[in-house]
């Protein structure tokens, strides 16, 4: 049974390219300004204020949301332009996709995933298509050290001492990862497709 939308990619346990398209690093799930995301965010909210005169194929489900122009004034859709509260919570697909995410989920409720699955995502002849490629790339050259907080699978080469200066302890460094954290499908690195937990 597919649960959400996320589960076609099955980034289990993250991916790197929501934040190669604007989460921010430090403080998921702010989106940088004028990234992807943030353009995408406010094409979003743009198509869903005008989706009642908008014909149906453009119907991206805008009553679960209420941003159509019956139910927001043009001023709280400008505000939302500035700042989204919908693309930008915890509720939404690209929170949901982040390694933070992944962690709350595994340290919530362990029986809920099962381990060992591995649920590949769709290959599209190769990485044919140049957008997928880009992002291959993107997320095969992902620096991990760069999120805070640090995902559970980083491992700091040293231990933090109580004497450790604060500009080391924000520089730290970590073991080297290896090939499947970068070894992707344009989506989803490989290693994030296999489910945390056992087979129930």
């Amino acid at each position: 049974m597919i649960l959400s939308v996320n589960t076609i990619s099955s980034p289990f346990r993250g991916t790197q390219i929501v934040f190669t398209l604007g989460e921010r690093t430090d403080a998921a799930p702010a989106v940088r300004p004028l990234s992807w995301g943030s353009l995408l965010a406010k094409g979003v909210h743009i198509v869903s204020y005008l989706s009642p005169i908008l014909p149906r194929v453009l119907d991206l489900h805008i009553d679960s949301r209420s941003l159509s122009l019956y139910d927001i004034t043009p001023l709280e859709l400008l505000k939302q332009l500035w700042r989204s509260d919908w693309a930008e919570s915890r509720d939404a697909t690209p929170y949901d996709v982040t390694f933070e995410a992944a962690d709350e989920r595994e340290a919530s409720d362990p029986s809920s995933s099962t381990n060992n699955t591995h649920a590949p995502s769709m290959s599209i002849s190769q990485l044919a298509f140049a957008p997928l490629y880009v992002m291959a790339r993107a997320i095969g050259s992902f620096n991990f050290s760069t999120l805070r907080p640090a995902p559970s699978f980083l491992t700091p080469k040293c231990p933090r001492s109580a004497k450790t200066d604060p500009e080391r302890a924000i520089s730290e460094e970590y073991e080297p990862l290896p090939e499947e954290y970068y070894a992707n499908d344009g989506v989803v690195p490989l290693f994030s497709q296999w489910h945390p937990f056992p087979c129930m």
